[in-house]
């Protein structure tokens, strides 16, 4: 009957351990955990047009059968902030092309940081994402004050494939310099150099383009490139979709004259530019 005794006693605290730990244990494993976040499918994105915009997540969970019931994102010029928006907690289970409202009217050449946290199927929330950000690009005309198409001179013998070079200077110290961003696009594809260094890892920028629609524009970080005293652009343009043999023996689709336009911005420590 002793041994009996102790085989009973063992199996009621065996029973009294599991009844303990099952709530805990339920309340750790159906918390969602935002692991990673994407602008536009890329990780600090840059030169992203103000009207799409799409932001998505990854979640992990410790138990099987999780899934996200709503979720709620911030937005603001810091980290942490929701002063550009906050979307509320929305009652969905989309991770993915989440957009921000047509309505939200976002700066352009701006970084903005956003957070996401998602609630569990028993409405739970869980800890904000780590922060992260997204750059606009340039908007409007008017973002390209100052900016010209640029070229060589096209005649009917003569058409070259220029390669372009000017010179600049910082108005201030370069340690002063918080970053600066290089933006371009041509009529043809080009490649950029700044202080003899190649700007990007893109090969036929800006890629294929329906010219009489549109012009894509690429955005380089090109902080690291400049250097005080004079800084040198180099650019070096061909003919690509917009003059050069496209389809069944067709050339010149778009036009004849190859042209760059780029803009470099510079933004100081006190935040002028």
């Amino acid at each position: 009957m002793p041994a009996l005794s102790r085989v009973l006693a063992l199996i009621a605290v065996a029973l009294f351990a599991s009844a303990t730990l099952t709530p805990a244990h339920a309340a750790r494993v159906g918390e969602l955990t935002v692991t990673g976040t994407s602008t536009n499918a890329r990780k600090q994105a840059l030169g992203i047009d103000v009207d799409d915009i799409s932001l998505g997540w990854t979640l992990a969970a410790g138990a099987r059968g999780a899934r996200q019931q709503a979720y709620q994102v911030r937005v603001g010029l810091a980290p942490g902030s929701a002063k550009t928006w906050d979307s509320g907690q929305v009652r969905s289970d989309r991770q993915i092309d989440v957009r921000l409202p047509t309505e939200l009217r976002l700066q352009p050449a701006t970084r903005y940081h956003w957070q996401v946290r998602a609630w569990d199927r028993h409405g739970r929330p869980g800890p904000w994402s780590a922060p992260d950000w997204f750059e606009t690009g340039l908007i409007s005309d008017a973002d390209w004050q100052g900016a010209f198409w640029i070229g060589a001179e096209l005649d009917a013998a003569d058409q070259p494939r220029p390669l372009l070079r000017g010179t600049l200077r910082l108005s201030r110290p370069l340690h002063q310099v918080h970053q600066a961003r290089l933006y371009a696009t041509a009529r043809g594809v080009y490649q950029l150099w700044l202080n003899g260094q190649p700007v990007g890892d893109q090969a036929l920028a800006p890629g294929w383009t329906d010219y009489a629609q549109r012009l894509q524009v690429q955005t380089y970080d090109v902080t690291g490139l400049l250097r005080s005293g004079d800084n040198i652009i180099g650019a070096a343009l061909a003919d690509g979709w917009f003059r050069g043999k496209v389809g069944m023996g067709w050339r010149a689709v778009y036009g004849q004259q190859l042209a760059l336009k780029a803009k470099l911005r510079v933004t100081y420590a006190d935040g002028s530019t």
